[in-house]
């Protein structure tokens, strides 16, 4: 069967957290910030997150999360004036 994400829509990125919950890698934060900008700037209606061991520790998850939530409420700001100017005229 065709997988259910296409593959370009696919992203890695850098980090890594041990099966015994010590980070071995930090998470690269400026990779998940240019993730989370082709998330805005290409209409994604949703995103999942996952990282190996995360059953041991959420914290590169949650913070991924929050900066593809930051950058997709600035896209949303931004969507939402665009609409509103576009209504005034």
């Amino acid at each position: 069967p065709p997988p259910l994400i296409p593959r370009e829509d696919r992203h890695t990125v850098s980090g890594r957290i041990a099966a015994s919950g010590r980070e071995l890698v930090p998470l690269d934060g400026d990779g998940v910030r240019a993730f989370a900008r082709k998330v805005a700037d290409e209409g994604f209606e949703s995103v999942a997150i996952g990282f190996l061991h995360s059953y041991v520790t959420l914290d590169h998850e949650i913070r991924a999360a929050e900066i593809v939530a930051e950058k997709q409420s600035v896209a949303e700001e931004k969507w939402a004036e665009r609409a509103a100017k576009s209504e005034m005229h």
